[in-house]
């Protein structure tokens, strides 16, 4: 729901016009891939590292934050990759992540190595698993946690699944800090670091209104709906406006925004997950059958 409400107004380093229907798209995979697989590394540890009576505080077990930032920053890795692999080189050049290359290779070495565009995917992303794991350190070691643990009993029903998850919603909300705080650090270094490999000077953001919509293209006249050619001028002359935009620090700051307040909505919704998890495997499912006919 995050990306696709950001998306909508096209704040998104990842796609090159707003659009609602292409925030879900370009949502999904990355939810399942950062979210799921961060999650796993840290079950990972939990179940096959970590020892049950280790101390558990916000910052121990140690091994659980290094799981975490690090699968975190793998993750992220495996996303930049996969959108240097997907993307044509003409949607990169519109999003202002590559300018010079021919090739896929070309492509995804400039991504990393001279426009710093794709190391902005592992920054965030190692900034929330080291808070998914933080959150999770601090949560298993309150007494809160424990008590809702301890008094819950086998899930029955739908209706037990939502009150649970409410439950743990409310629980999970105070320890949620890192996330809201660790992200948007990553991000600030992702900014710089965008800033760095752009050969232009560097421009301080502006806040007026054809700089906030930059996204949206310009109305298009009425005289051109009939004339391929001057209808091409103007489509070509809208990509080249919103490239510049794309580039430029009002456009990368909203971007982030946008990238960020999903990874972190999406990261919360995770923990959630995961807390539901734990009730599951700890009391069971057990709903049985019901008389439909009655």
């Amino acid at each position: 729901t995050a990306k696709a409400f950001t998306a909508y107004f096209g704040f998104s380093c990842v796609q090159n016009g707003p659009g609602l229907v292409m925030g879900i798209y370009h949502g999904i995979p990355p939810g399942l891939v950062l979210g799921g697989g961060t999650v796993m590394g840290l079950t990972l540890y939990r179940m096959v590292f970590g020892r049950e009576y280790d101390p558990v505080v916000r910052y121990r077990p140690y091994g659980a934050i290094w799981f975490g930032a690090i699968t975190g920053a793998l993750m992220g890795v495996f996303l930049a990759l996969l959108i240097g692999s997907v993307y044509k080189l003409e949607s990169l050049k519109e999003l202002g992540w590559v300018d010079t290359s021919f090739d896929k290779w070309d492509q995804i070495k400039e991504m990393f190595t001279v426009s710093y565009c794709a190391l902005t995917f592992p920054l965030t992303s190692l900034a929330l698993g080291l808070a998914f794991a933080l959150m999770t350190n601090a949560l298993r070691g309150s007494i809160v946690w424990q008590e809702f643990i301890d008094k819950q009993q086998a899930i029955t029903s739908f209706s037990q699944i939502i009150r649970v998850t409410k439950d743990i919603f409310w629980i999970a909300l105070p320890y949620s800090l890192p996330i809201w705080t660790l992200v948007p650090i990553a991000a600030v270094f992702g900014l710089a670091l965008m800033s760095l490999g752009d050969k232009r000077p560097f421009q301080w953001p502006t806040m007026e209104q054809k700089d906030f919509w930059g996204a949206f293209d310009d109305p298009a006249p009425a005289n051109i709906r009939y004339d391929p050619v001057k209808r091409a001028e103007f489509e070509k002359a809208q990509i080249e406006r919103r490239t510049a935009w794309k580039k430029s620090t009002t456009g990368r700051i909203l971007g982030l925004i946008g990238d960020c307040t999903s990874k972190m909505v999406g990261g919360f919704t995770c923990i959630i997950g995961m807390g539901l998890g734990i009730v599951l495997c700890r009391h069971g499912l057990r709903i049985g059958p019901r008389d439909i006919h009655g």
